[in-house]
């Protein structure tokens, strides 16, 4: 980090993002809840200008759900996506073949959807962890809920 090696639009292991969030818990005397936020802020910041500002302005969190594959590839080059339910001010994943993931990794992805439902207008987005999602776990089993 300190010879800027990591950029924003760069691919890395997901061995080298799981160790990234190891030393940023360390350094901040945190647990996983840092990697949810990191996540959250990260989607964040890439919706807050330019042409993908201009994308929220068409989209609602339950219409997210329909791109959530599509999306999910700008972010990790490894499992699926399956949206098992989609309703008004909620919606339930299954995230399958994430092979490498550590709990942290895991909850950097549950923030990054719980900034994707953000920028789509969802209020008070959170995230209940259903299945998996933790150290070794190649699934996920979450659901969302927001308000309008």
């Amino acid at each position: 980090m300190r010879m800027h090696a990591f950029v924003s639009s760069g691919w890395y292991p997901i061995e080298q993002l799981a160790q990234l969030h190891e030393a940023a818990m360390r350094a901040c005397d945190k647990g996983p809840e840092l990697s949810r936020a990191l996540g959250r802020e990260g989607v964040l910041d890439d919706f807050r200008t330019g042409v993908n500002r201009l994308i929220t302005l068409a989209i609602t969190p339950e219409s997210i759900l329909k791109w959530a594959p599509r999306i999910l590839g700008l972010y990790y080059d490894r499992g699926r996506i399956v949206v098992e339910e989609s309703g008004e001010g909620r919606g339930m994943a299954r995230f399958e073949g994430f092979d490498g993931f550590s709990r942290p990794v895991w909850e950097d992805l549950i923030g990054g959807c719980l900034g994707t439902l953000e920028v789509a207008g969802g209020k008070t987005a959170s995230a209940r962890v259903l299945s998996g999602g933790q150290d070794g776990d190649s699934h996920l089993g979450v659901a969302f809920r927001w308000t309008h």
